[in-house]
Protein backbone atom coordinates (compact mmCIF):
# COMPACT_ATOMS: atom_id res chain seq x y z
CA UNK A 1 0.00 0.00 0.00
CA UNK A 2 1.30 3.16 -1.08
CA UNK A 3 1.29 6.64 1.39
CA UNK A 4 -0.43 8.87 0.53
CA UNK A 5 1.92 12.16 0.92
CA UNK A 6 0.84 15.73 1.98
CA UNK A 7 2.38 18.96 0.31
CA UNK A 8 2.22 22.26 1.79
CA UNK A 9 1.11 25.12 -0.42
CA UNK A 10 0.15 28.55 -0.37
CA UNK A 11 -1.72 30.18 2.68
CA UNK A 12 -0.37 26.95 5.02
CA UNK A 13 -3.10 24.61 3.02
CA UNK A 14 -2.32 21.24 2.82
CA UNK A 15 -2.64 18.93 -0.72
CA UNK A 16 -2.30 15.56 -1.20
CA UNK A 17 -0.27 14.27 -3.98
CA UNK A 18 -0.70 10.63 -5.53
CA UNK A 19 0.65 9.02 -7.76
CA UNK A 20 -1.30 7.24 -11.10
CA UNK A 21 -0.15 4.11 -9.39
CA UNK A 22 -1.63 4.40 -6.49
CA UNK A 23 -4.71 5.12 -8.10
CA UNK A 24 -4.81 2.11 -9.73
CA UNK A 25 -4.53 -0.23 -6.20
CA UNK A 26 -7.29 2.11 -5.43
CA UNK A 27 -9.10 1.05 -8.58
CA UNK A 28 -8.20 -2.71 -7.90
CA UNK A 29 -8.80 -3.42 -4.00
CA UNK A 30 -11.18 -5.27 -2.35
CA UNK A 31 -13.81 -3.77 -0.88
CA UNK A 32 -16.44 -4.90 1.49
CA UNK A 33 -20.24 -3.75 -0.29
CA UNK A 34 -23.44 -3.54 2.04
CA UNK A 35 -26.54 -4.30 0.74
CA UNK A 36 -30.42 -5.53 1.48
CA UNK A 37 -31.11 -8.34 -1.02
CA UNK A 38 -34.21 -7.57 -3.01
CA UNK A 39 -36.05 -10.70 -2.83
CA UNK A 40 -35.82 -12.07 0.77
CA UNK A 41 -34.88 -8.15 2.32
CA UNK A 42 -32.02 -9.43 4.28
CA UNK A 43 -28.89 -7.23 5.16
CA UNK A 44 -25.69 -8.96 3.18
CA UNK A 45 -22.38 -8.29 3.14
CA UNK A 46 -20.17 -8.89 0.19
CA UNK A 47 -16.70 -8.05 -1.11
CA UNK A 48 -16.50 -6.34 -5.02
CA UNK A 49 -13.05 -6.40 -6.62
CA UNK A 50 -12.36 -4.42 -9.87
CA UNK A 51 -9.71 -5.71 -12.52
CA UNK A 52 -8.50 -5.97 -16.07
CA UNK A 53 -9.10 -8.97 -17.98
CA UNK A 54 -7.34 -8.64 -21.41
CA UNK A 55 -4.77 -5.86 -21.68
CA UNK A 56 -6.24 -2.96 -24.03
CA UNK A 57 -4.16 -1.48 -26.36
CA UNK A 58 -4.97 2.03 -25.52
CA UNK A 59 -5.71 2.28 -22.09
CA UNK A 60 -7.97 5.68 -20.64
CA UNK A 61 -7.78 6.57 -16.90
CA UNK A 62 -10.76 8.68 -15.82
CA UNK A 63 -9.66 10.30 -12.83
CA UNK A 64 -12.27 10.92 -10.02
CA UNK A 65 -12.20 14.96 -9.60
CA UNK A 66 -15.38 15.12 -8.51
CA UNK A 67 -17.37 13.47 -5.57
CA UNK A 68 -19.87 14.22 -2.59
CA UNK A 69 -18.59 15.11 0.53
CA UNK A 70 -21.58 15.56 3.30
CA UNK A 71 -24.33 15.69 0.75
CA UNK A 72 -22.07 18.37 -1.07
CA UNK A 73 -20.90 18.37 -4.60
CA UNK A 74 -16.92 19.00 -4.60
CA UNK A 75 -13.86 18.78 -6.70
CA UNK A 76 -10.84 17.30 -5.37
CA UNK A 77 -7.59 19.53 -5.92
CA UNK A 78 -5.18 16.15 -5.20
CA UNK A 79 -1.96 16.66 -7.15
CA UNK A 80 -1.59 13.28 -9.25
CA UNK A 81 1.42 12.13 -10.86
CA UNK A 82 1.90 10.20 -13.99
CA UNK A 83 4.39 8.84 -15.77
CA UNK A 84 4.85 10.15 -19.50
CA UNK A 85 6.26 6.77 -20.74
CA UNK A 86 7.23 3.13 -19.17
CA UNK A 87 3.90 3.15 -17.36
CA UNK A 88 3.83 -0.38 -16.48
CA UNK A 89 0.62 -1.83 -15.60
CA UNK A 90 0.20 -5.54 -14.68
CA UNK A 91 -3.50 -6.73 -15.81
CA UNK A 92 -5.11 -9.81 -13.39
CA UNK A 93 -2.25 -8.68 -10.68
CA UNK A 94 0.51 -11.42 -11.24
CA UNK A 95 0.51 -11.55 -15.49
CA UNK A 96 2.96 -10.40 -17.57
CA UNK A 97 3.73 -6.56 -16.67
CA UNK A 98 2.59 -4.45 -19.71
CA UNK A 99 4.61 -1.02 -20.61
CA UNK A 100 2.58 2.15 -22.06
CA UNK A 101 3.62 5.70 -23.12
CA UNK A 102 1.36 8.39 -22.49
CA UNK A 103 -0.23 10.14 -25.68
CA UNK A 104 -2.54 12.85 -23.80
CA UNK A 105 -4.06 13.76 -21.25
CA UNK A 106 -7.13 16.63 -20.12
CA UNK A 107 -7.31 18.66 -17.61
CA UNK A 108 -9.90 20.41 -15.63
CA UNK A 109 -9.50 23.96 -14.12
CA UNK A 110 -12.67 25.73 -12.46
CA UNK A 111 -15.57 24.46 -10.22
CA UNK A 112 -17.69 21.66 -9.83
CA UNK A 113 -20.62 23.50 -11.93
CA UNK A 114 -18.17 25.36 -14.41
CA UNK A 115 -14.71 25.20 -15.59
CA UNK A 116 -12.54 24.46 -18.86
CA UNK A 117 -11.27 21.45 -20.24
CA UNK A 118 -7.65 21.84 -21.75
CA UNK A 119 -6.11 18.98 -24.04
CA UNK A 120 -2.27 18.25 -24.24
CA UNK A 121 -1.75 15.42 -27.15
CA UNK A 122 1.45 14.26 -28.85
CA UNK A 123 1.65 14.31 -32.04
CA UNK A 124 3.95 11.27 -33.15
CA UNK A 125 5.04 12.86 -36.86
CA UNK A 126 6.28 16.03 -35.55
CA UNK A 127 7.40 14.23 -32.47
CA UNK A 128 6.39 17.17 -30.08
CA UNK A 129 3.23 17.84 -27.58
CA UNK A 130 0.01 20.49 -28.31
CA UNK A 131 -1.81 21.82 -26.16
CA UNK A 132 -5.31 22.33 -27.42
CA UNK A 133 -6.99 25.19 -25.45
CA UNK A 134 -10.76 26.03 -27.64
CA UNK A 135 -9.29 27.46 -30.53
CA UNK A 136 -5.83 27.96 -29.90
CA UNK A 137 -3.10 25.58 -30.57
CA UNK A 138 0.31 25.74 -28.97
CA UNK A 139 2.95 23.32 -29.08
CA UNK A 140 5.13 22.78 -25.62
CA UNK A 141 8.89 22.76 -26.30
CA UNK A 142 10.81 19.73 -26.01
CA UNK A 143 9.34 16.84 -24.60
CA UNK A 144 7.59 16.09 -21.39
CA UNK A 145 9.26 15.07 -18.45
CA UNK A 146 9.52 11.67 -17.28
CA UNK A 147 7.04 12.34 -14.75
CA UNK A 148 4.16 15.01 -14.83
CA UNK A 149 2.67 16.65 -11.89
CA UNK A 150 -0.74 18.37 -12.10
CA UNK A 151 -3.41 19.16 -9.40
CA UNK A 152 -5.87 19.90 -12.57
CA UNK A 153 -5.53 16.52 -15.02
CA UNK A 154 -8.86 14.41 -15.71
CA UNK A 155 -8.39 12.03 -17.94
CA UNK A 156 -5.39 10.70 -19.37
CA UNK A 157 -4.46 8.07 -22.41
CA UNK A 158 -1.72 5.97 -22.81
CA UNK A 159 -1.33 3.78 -25.52
CA UNK A 160 0.90 0.01 -25.63
CA UNK A 161 4.12 0.00 -26.15
CA UNK A 162 4.79 -1.67 -30.03
CA UNK A 163 7.01 -4.34 -28.37
CA UNK A 164 3.68 -5.24 -26.36
CA UNK A 165 1.14 -5.73 -29.17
Amino acid sequence: EHPVPEILVGNGRVRREVSVLQCLDLFARRESVHWTCGTCHSAVTASKVLGVTRHPFVLIMHLQRFCFQGGVKTKRHDVVSFPSRDLVFFPNKGGAPLRYNLFAFIEHSGAVDEGHYVAVCHNPEAGAWLRFNDHVITPIGGSLPDTVRSAEVYMLFYQLQPDHV
